[in-house]
């Protein structure tokens, strides 16, 4: 599947962003179990939106043909070389990573986002909005038995 890149703040991937990245060299979705979800992007120079891509921008890639698309923020880009650029990008969930919490409890999910403060709560919800309706959220049985 074309991987398309999108602006930094982009809430709906449900059309073609900035433009359809066509002319990649390849796009690679990495998905370790309980680590690292990036992509990997090859792009040349000459390519078709190539001076768009920039760091913080998303590009939006499916890990695989079973997969929805799943959106990635670019973190690094690299220098041209042979006239390719590289991007490297995590997942967005990843942009929750600096988003502390003070420790507190809570009965019910709607009470506990309730007490977040309100930054944090905006990115909280959009997080897991994001993650519910583009299916990043798995669920498998565990190793060895029936769920």
């Amino acid at each position: 599947m074309t991987p398309i890149l999108h602006e930094a703040d982009v809430t709906s991937i449900g059309n073609y962003g900035l433009g359809a990245l066509k002319d990649a060299l390849s796009c690679t979705v990495s998905c370790e179990e309980n680590g690292a979800y990036d992509l990997t992007l090859i792009y040349p120079m000459t390519g078709l939106h190539a001076e768009l891509l920039a760091e913080r921008r998303l590009i939006s890639a499916a890990p695989s043909r079973y997969e929805s698309r799943q959106l990635f923020r670019i973190y690094r880009m690299t220098r041209p070389t042979d006239g390719k650029i590289q991007a490297y990008a995590h997942h967005i969930s990843y942009d929750l990573n600096d988003c502390i919490v003070k420790p507190f409890t809570a009965a019910s999910l709607s009470e506990a986002i309730t007490k977040l403060s309100p930054s944090s709560r905006r990115a909280w919800i959009e997080m897991l909005r994001g993650m519910l309706y583009r299916g990043s959220v798995r669920c498998r049985p565990p190793r060895g038995g029936r769920g």
